[in-house]
């Protein structure tokens, strides 16, 4: 007997990987275990790449003969490579099978691939994270697209918000740890807000450390060691618990493919402020004087003053309070409902 979904998608199974890629497939295959039950989900592993390609593959022929419907989950190499085998092994259709988008890459990179744009045009459902995304798609000619923002179904948001401010003032990136995600312009900027504020200021930097980017965010981490130090990597399960105890996140990307971060949904949750570049989608998110302040990109000096406008100019309980308002308008059921109820 067939099963109802399978999900095709980076889970790593066996590994801790903390990349959003990977938090993604794992939120989108919970959603689909406590809608129709664990026994009628499979879930097959994109991780390794190339070097796993014949083990992918045959997952993929396993998806295909075992599941009725079918939820994919793919990044730009995946999707270049994998996509028309996966179209092959549907009879050269896309019917019943569901692309659901990790990031903000999409648009772009399908305007550029006429044959794979063509393909995903017969996909049952495509589910971008962003409003913008959806239109772009539609402006493109594809009919068959579906708003579902991100989310993350593995923890509650916090009850209440912090009330106090810690001295030193307490701030945060929550990421990949690598140059286009703005480490360096959040703890230059850290720096700029001792260097100019009247409070102190410290930074904690978590996440995964991209292996190209180690030698030098140690350096840094040495360069500025009375600013900013390593919080290391968080299980996906414990963001929230993490993150409720500092003052505000820092959010200063500019990494090309950036959608509706995840690490902003843990802000929401947890009730904090966000500081973020005006980059991508960040402004869907991030609402200028309510929920945080938007900067350039790439200005350390701009990150520095919002932080003192922040914490020496503002009330910041009320920017937590408009944050943690935004917690419920991403919560699970309803992020998930337009993919529900398009596989049912």
């Amino acid at each position: 007997m067939k099963k109802k979904v399978g999900i095709f998608g980076h889970f790593g199974f066996g590994k801790t990987k903390l990349n959003g890629q990977t938090v993604k497939t794992l939120s989108v295959a919970y959603v689909l275990e406590q809608n129709f039950g664990s026994e009628n989900v499979l879930k097959k592993d994109t991780d390794g790449g190339f070097k796993s390609l014949l083990r992918i593959m045959k997952d993929a022929c396993v998806l295909q003969k075992q599941c009725n419907k079918k939820v994919v989950l793919l990044a730009q190499n995946g999707l270049r490579l994998l996509l028309p085998i996966l179209y092959a092994l549907n009879g050269f259709s896309g019917k019943d099978m569901h692309f659901v988008v990790i990031g903000g890459w999409l648009p772009a990179f399908l305007s550029k691939r006429k044959v794979l744009a063509g393909i995903m045009k017969t996909f049952s459902g495509i589910y971008p994270e962003t409003e913008d995304m959806v239109q772009k798609l539609r402006n493109m000619g594809f009919e068959n697209v579906y708003l579902m923002p991100n989310f993350k179904p593995f923890e509650n948001k916090v009850n209440a918000v912090k009330k106090m401010v810690s001295d030193p003032v307490m701030l945060c990136t929550f990421s990949r740890v690598t140059q286009e995600k703005g480490i360096l312009e959040a703890i230059q900027g850290v720096q700029y807000a001792n260097e100019h504020g009247n409070l102190n200021y410290r930074l904690t930097v978590y996440g995964t450390i991209e292996a190209d980017y180690e030698t030098e965010f140690h350096n840094l981490l040495t360069q500025y060691k009375n600013v900013v130090c390593y919080g290391g990597e968080v299980p996906f399960d414990q963001s929230v618990k993490t993150l409720k105890m500092f003052d505000a996140l820092l959010f200063p990307t500019y990494y090309e493919g950036e959608g509706f971060a995840g690490t902003l949904i843990d802000a929401f949750y947890a009730g904090l402020p966000v500081i973020a570049t005006d980059f991508k989608y960040n402004n869907n998110f991030v609402f200028h004087e309510k929920n945080g302040l938007l900067v350039p990109p790439k200005d350390a000096e701009a990150i520095g003053k919002a932080i003192q406008e922040l914490f020496e100019k503002r009330d910041v309980a009320v920017f937590r309070e408009e944050s943690l308002k935004l917690a419920d308008m991403y919560g699970v059921e309803r992020a998930s409902a337009v993919i529900l109820e398009n596989l049912e």
